[in-house]
């Protein structure tokens, strides 16, 4: 029965070993949340669609905000420099996520859009 045990051990260990190995580099980065309110003149801007791009790497992600404005990136890169635009309008630019971090970020439509990096909000 011993010897049955330590066999099955070994496979279990191998298998986890090379399940590890075969990961792609996408699956270990490190992520971040990122939860945008988006408001017009101090208005939830409802249904608004966000999209989140890496212009280095192409890379985009698009919600819609729910009825409070609000929507939420769960898992985000956190490497790079980020522009978010809504509804097709680019608000921020050099946005940067920090690894394993929530971030929030208001953009409000009614002051325009801006080129300096953003500062996530305070709750």
């Amino acid at each position: 029965m011993t010897r049955i045990r330590r066999r099955f051990r070994v496979l279990a260990l191998s298998l986890a070993l090379a399940a590890t190995a075969v990961m792609s580099p996408a699956a270990l980065a490190q992520t971040a949340t990122m939860d945008i309110v988006v408001t017009d003149a101090g208005a939830a801007r409802a249904g608004s669609t966000v999209q989140l791009r890496d212009p280095s790497t192409g890379f985009s992600q698009t919600v819609t905000t729910n009825a409070q404005g609000r929507a939420r990136l769960p898992t985000v890169q956190a490497s790079g420099r980020y522009e978010i635009s809504v509804d097709g309008t680019l608000q921020l630019t050099g946005v940067v996520l920090r690894a394993n971090e929530s971030q929030t970020i208001a953009i409000d439509l009614s002051i325009g859009n801006g080129s300096d990096p953003a500062t996530p909000l305070q709750e």
